[in-house]
């Protein structure tokens, strides 16, 4: 792939440097766009799918195909946390969007073909499952997750619209410090099927000592985002999504807090997964931080027995339990993607 700069017929300039798109590309991500701040990577589950025919644990909770979902990011470069457990390189993100800004239609159509194009070679293994491949080339599903923080994207909106548009769904990650984006979305109706906000501290002070916040009052905007996602009940599926860690929020004080915001958000869905010891995260976690399965099973009965939530599922190898706030979110958990 070629290496555009400073993109032709702008000005503005692009969101990486050379080195860092090198780096980024001998990874695994295909850069979209001019302004390269759009990125998208086949993910482990989907090669596996394609494989061996394994899937992840969005296929096994909510019916999601694993071969056909896109794993996608609007805002590669640009986040406002660095995350203790974040297993991307937190040193190359700005909190400020500091690059020009690619047309949601162009990134969303240039997302699908990078898609494709890392898919194409996958014939030649004779391991492959060409009827997962066949399916492969249709995707139904986009995961706008994949780095950074999305709703720092100013034409979020627009994306997720056209995202729908292509016969999509969506699922939406994001770090709650952005409360003004989420209102855009139920405002211009555009909430993707799927609003998730991630959920690792469970008071201002684990806020700072786990996320490392690079801007200020972003504990104040993620109460705001909690409480929004209060109120989008009925216009779209909601998870709170935990990143748990041994000795730093699986405590009983952390059960007491993250009761609480669990009261305050009222989400369909609660994830409670288990950090993964990798990527930059080595830095800074310790291995004996990521806990097991049996450990995330135990803080999901208890989280379970203050929020009145149901656990519903388990997918080993994540290391991630679903929770349920009643009966009437277990049974329509499954998600129709064509």
């Amino acid at each position: 792939m070629a290496i555009c700069l400073e993109p032709a017929g702008t000005t503005q300039p692009a969101a990486l440097s050379k080195e860092q798109l090198h780096r980024l590309e001998k990874a695994g991500y295909e850069l979209v766009g001019p302004h390269r701040h759009s990125a998208v990577k086949v993910c482990h589950w989907c090669k596996k799918a394609i494989l061996t025919g394994g899937s992840c644990y969005k296929n096994r909770f909510y019916g999601i195909s694993s071969e056909q979902c896109v794993q996608f990011t609007p805002a590669l470069p640009f986040c406002t946390q660095k995350c203790v457990f974040c297993w991307r390189d937190p040193a190359s993100y700005s909190a400020q969007w500091t690059a020009g800004v690619d047309g949601a239609k162009d990134i969303a159509e240039g997302a699908i073909k990078a898609q494709l194009h890392n898919l194409n070679g996958f014939p030649g293994n004779s391991k492959v499952n060409m009827a997962s491949w066949k399916r492969s080339q249709k995707p139904r599903h986009v995961a706008i997750s994949l780095a950074g923080e999305p709703t720092l994207y100013p034409q979020l909106p627009e994306l997720v619209k056209e995202f729908h548009r292509m016969g999509l769904t969506t699922f939406l990650a994001s770090n709650g410090t952005r409360p003004e984006m989420v209102e855009r979305l139920a405002d211009e109706r555009a909430l993707p099927t799927q609003l998730y906000l991630s959920l690792a501290a469970f008071d201002q002070f684990s806020h700072e000592r786990l996320l490392l916040p690079q801007e200020p009052d972003t504990w104040k905007k993620y109460e705001a985002s909690l409480e929004l996602m209060a109120s989008l009940k009925g216009k779209a599926r909601t998870v709170l999504r935990m990143t748990l860690m041994r000795n730093l929020n699986m405590t009983d004080a952390a059960i007491d807090g993250f009761t609480k915001l669990i009261e305050k958000a009222q989400p369909d869905y609660v994830e409670a997964k288990s950090y993964m010891h990798v990527g930059a995260s080595y830095i800074i976690l310790e291995k004996d931080e990521m806990p097991t399965q049996a450990q995330i099973n135990d803080f999901s009965q208890k989280l379970a027995q203050e929020t009145g939530y149901l656990v519903t599922d388990e997918h080993g190898p994540s290391a991630v339990t679903l929770l349920c706030r009643d009966e009437k979110a277990q049974r329509e958990r499954m998600l129709k993607t064509g």
